[in-house]
């Protein structure tokens, strides 16, 4: 599949995610079925943002990392944008769980970046 392909593909999934969590909010009652309804609002949440966030990543990496590979580069953003739609979404849990404070958050940034490091160390050894 071509990068064009790819990044076609990516932003439909992404613009369809947003409709569908539009209208998660606007037509389903969380009151009435209450896991269901937290379960749609927060998937499709997440693969909104992860879409987005992914695109974000690849278009400001391919402003500034000007010599990178377009697989490598993808990779990257794809990995990125799916850690922080991760953050987004652990946030917003603890939140309406009411135990949202600045500790949940340090741990939360903590555990994703030891993730994000061990992806990287593991992609330098394949170098």
């Amino acid at each position: 599949m071509t990068t064009r392909k790819y990044l076609l593909y990516l932003s439909l999934i992404t613009v369809i995610a947003w409709i569908l969590w539009v209208m998660v909010v606007r037509f389903i009652d969380p009151t009435t079925g209450a896991s269901l309804a937290l379960l749609l609002f927060y998937l499709a949440l997440f693969i909104s943002l992860a879409g987005t966030f992914t695109l974000i990543g690849y278009f400001l990496r391919m402003l500034t990392a000007g010599n990178e590979i377009t697989g490598i580069r993808l990779s990257i953003s794809g990995r990125q944008g799916i850690l922080f739609s991760i953050l987004v979404i652990i946030s917003l849990m603890l939140k309406g769980n009411g135990q949202l404070n600045w500790l949940t958050v340090v741990i939360t940034i903590l555990i994703l970046s030891l993730i994000e490091f061990l992806f990287l160390s593991i992609s330098g050894k394949k170098e």
